[in-house]
């Protein structure tokens, strides 16, 4: 989202919001993508074996 918001008219206080607002936002999207990065890894950890073959009964193809 944009701020449509006149900077020059803000005051110490409204900036300070903003800037908090926008790093807020930016902490909370890292953290989700890290949850999501671990989630794929701990699904996929026991399909795939050190040789690199599926484990997964129904999909017994090598990796390229």
């Amino acid at each position: 989202m944009v701020s449509t918001t006149n900077t020059a008219s803000m005051t110490a206080d409204e900036r300070l919001d903003e800037i908090a607002r926008i790093l807020a936002q930016g902490i909370l999207r890292i953290k989700r993508k890290q949850r999501e990065r671990e989630n794929f890894s701990l699904e996929n950890r026991n399909q795939l074996s050190l040789n690199g073959t599926s484990n997964n009964i129904d999909n017994k193809k090598e990796l390229p």
